[in-house]
């Protein structure tokens, strides 16, 4: 379905009476991803999410709720007020949740929400923020007056169960403008705002905005047009919504210059000039040592006397003149190889700088991006080549560095530093668990699950590892043997770990193991490959079996605080089953629902045992989950994301819980994550996320960026 009106966006956010020039945190513009749901195909989202109350959070905080916001509305069904109404409702909930669970830090938010759909602007808010849309030579301010504190200052989301929105419908035009904002608009006069809202173009509203503002304000400003009008040049931060999908960026364009591309001499050219001028100095040396040997011939074996005795009769002398030229030879030869390495190093140096020029020059920085990441590739391969001669050399790392920096950006992918928390000897980390200040890991090559105490700052380990002896292979806790330890998870019901063998053995254990428990789980003789097992709140575990009639979930209801008397039931059933390809990792949400991970990346989600509409969408053009390990899903308030290892790109993925792309993480050196193989993700006493990862047999740690 075609898109009526193109949206152009632009922001502008001031701090302290300083702009800041980014996006204000929780404003976000999205139009209709490739896999919303039906009746949101043309539909084009805005949100703003502004702090609220005596507290404020993260910025990252208001950024997730938007996020969680639009995720939502595009997934749902339904009318438009529906589905507006259905997201502050969710949005509400998490958040009033989180503050009956927290009552020392409570977070509240103003959000406002508007859809384009067609002609027609339905905009929903909810505590102080405002909008203020000017068409036709009307203006209009929502709500209606902003000198009435008892509608400007609605409850915001999350004091109340309900939320209390408000929902407004507006018709729009060519040229219709509409300016989103914190409660520090409405403290503008609305006829100034009006005024500025008239200026010629986005980039002038945004200068007349910034112009009023005083020492807070957060302002969207959205322009629509027909998607066949051209963009204006001189809209410095904007962006178009117009056939576009997923979620966007502002982004800078620079057009492309032609220019004739400058012939480079190729790399046997450089080498072969350079190997002439070293033989030529090695025979000129070779030359000089045959002078040499021509005087000593001329004065031992040339005319004398007859009754002068010869040196050369000697034995002394005899060897003198036989070992001396092979002596000279060898030091020749010594001398000219340990040169050989520097000389190899500077001709590489010399084609790494030949190549980093090309990629600096403007007929490549003005290209498309394609080839931006060709050009430097060219380079980054050269830098391999030259670092290997002379490893820590600081001009091919700083090349490094900068090749990786412009790549990394271009390609949206986030490097973040990594902290070893542990290394255990001889181990292949398959899973982790975090829990409090505590970490479990599963190591399958030794069939062995250990316990890493944290350290304060969740960034080191306070006394090693310990292996947790009920949880090993070939143990024999409760007169039970153990088999080979499938998978562990954590149970939130009993607020125990749990490690499920391939015989059927479960041992439970308490997170500070004041004591463990085991017992025999029925219809394990049905089973064909389990992989993975999850928990859900209720108790119920779901083990992931890979083989049973083309995959298959089973169900183990808990009864009594155990699964003994439990009878295994087939979540999948009937001619509608799914056909599972070479599942891998199994996951639950709050809610209900199941989330399966194949070996190619592909992530199907199902509820009631009904597949759900789920793709991933929106990832960069040159990354691509084809290939996957390991999958985390973390579904409170304040994350509400899908991270997924994938080891063939050494990256760690993060999606929204409805496969919007977030994020890609690597570490500076990819080499640490070259076994890498499961992530488990925390938020800290000062809200910080941290990544804990699992590659081979070393667990780091990484902290997002706030």
């Amino acid at each position: 379905m075609a898109f009526e009106f193109e949206s152009l966006i632009g922001y502008l956010y001031v701090v302290g009476g300083r702009q800041i020039h980014t996006a204000p945190p929780g404003t976000l513009c999205e139009a209709a991803p490739a896999r919303a749901a039906r009746g949101r195909e043309a539909d084009t989202f805005f949100v703003m999410v502004s702090p609220s109350g005596d507290s404020a959070a993260p910025a990252n905080f208001y950024e997730r709720l938007s996020t969680l916001a639009a995720d939502r509305y595009f997934a749902s069904s339904g009318s438009v007020t529906a589905g507006l109404r259905d997201l502050f409702a969710v949005v509400n909930r998490h958040l009033y949740d989180y503050n009956q669970k927290n009552p020392q830090k409570q977070y509240e938010a103003s959000m406002i929400c508007a859809v384009l759909r067609g002609a027609d602007l339905i905009i929903a808010r909810c505590g102080a923020n405002v909008a203020m849309l000017r068409s036709d030579g009307q203006t209009r301010t929502i709500p209606d007056d902003w000198t009435d504190d008892d509608a400007l200052y609605s409850p915001p989301l999350g004091v109340r169960p309900e939320a209390d929105i408000h929902l407004t419908q507006c018709r729009v035009n060519n040229g219709t403008r509409v300016a989103f904002g914190d409660a520090n608009l409405a403290a503008m006069t609305a006829p100034r705002i009006d005024n500025a809202l008239v200026s010629v173009d986005l980039a002038t509203v945004l200068v007349s905005l910034k112009e009023l503002a005083k020492l807070q304000l957060a302002v969207m400003v959205a322009e629509f047009v027909p998607p066949t009008a051209s963009t204006p040049p001189n809209v410095p931060v904007a962006e178009s919504t117009a056939g576009l999908s997923g979620r966007k960026r502002e982004t800078a364009t620079t057009p492309a210059v032609s220019r004739p591309r400058e012939k480079r001499p190729s790399v046997f050219s450089v080498l072969w000039r350079h190997g002439q001028r070293a033989l030529g100095r090695l025979l000129l040396q070779f030359g000089k040592v045959f002078g040499v040997f021509g005087k000593m011939i001329n004065r031992y074996f040339g005319p004398e006397d007859s009754k002068q005795k010869r040196w050369l009769s000697s034995p002394a002398g005899m060897g003198t003149v036989v070992m001396l030229p092979v002596f000279v030879v060898a030091m020749v030869m010594a001398l000219w190889l340990s040169g050989t390495e520097e000389s190899e190093f500077e001709i590489c140096l010399q084609e790494l700088n030949s190549r980093y020029e090309l990629a600096r020059s403007p007929q490549i920085a003005n290209s498309d991006r394609q080839r931006i990441l060709e050009t430097w590739g060219y380079v980054q391969d050269k830098v391999e080549d030259c670092g290997a001669l002379r490893p820590g050399d600081q001009q091919v790392s700083a090349i490094r560095a900068e090749g990786q920096q412009v790549t990394d950006r271009l390609q949206d992918i986030t490097r973040l530093q990594t902290t070893v928390i542990q290394s255990i000897p001889a181990a292949s980390l398959t899973r982790i668990i975090a829990q409090g200040r505590n970490l479990f890991a599963l190591d399958s090559a030794n069939g062995q699950v250990y316990q890493i105490t944290l350290t304060g700052d969740g960034l080191g380990s306070q006394a090693g590892f310990y292996p947790i002896p009920e949880m090993r292979r070939g143990a024999s806790p409760g007169g039970f043997l153990m088999g080979d330890i499938i998978d562990i998870a954590y149970s939130p019901n009993t607020d125990r770990i749990v490690a499920l063998a391939d015989n059927g053995i479960l041992v439970q254990c308490e997170v500070r193991f004041l004591d463990c428990r085991t017992e025999r789980l029925n219809g394990v003789e049905q089973w064909r490959r389990p992989m993975a097992f999850t928990i859900w709140t209720n108790g119920t575990l779901y083990l992931l079996d890979a083989e049973a009639q083309s995959g298959q979930v089973w169900r183990y209801p808990l009864s009594g605080g155990t699964f003994t008397g439990s009878t295994p039931t087939e979540y999948f059933s009937g001619p509608a089953r799914p056909t599972l390809q070479n599942p891998i990792d199994i996951q639950i949400d709050g809610g209900g629902n199941i989330y399966i991970l194949t070996a190619d990346g592909t992530t199907t989600k199902h509820f009631n045992a009904q597949q759900v509409n789920f793709g991933y969408t929106s990832f960069p053009e040159s990354q691509r989950l084809n290939a996957a390990q390991t999958f985390f899903l973390d579904d409170t308030v304040t994350a509400q994301s899908i991270y997924v290892v994938s080891r063939n790109t050494r990256t760690i993925f993060e999606t929204s819980l409805i496969g919007n792309f977030r994020a890609s993480y690597r570490p500076p050196d990819e080499s640490l994550f070259e076994l890498v193989s499961a992530v488990a993700v925390v938020a800290d006493q000062n809200r910080r996320e941290i990544l804990y990862v699992a590659s081979g047999n070393t667990v780091f740690a990484m902290v997002k960026d706030d």
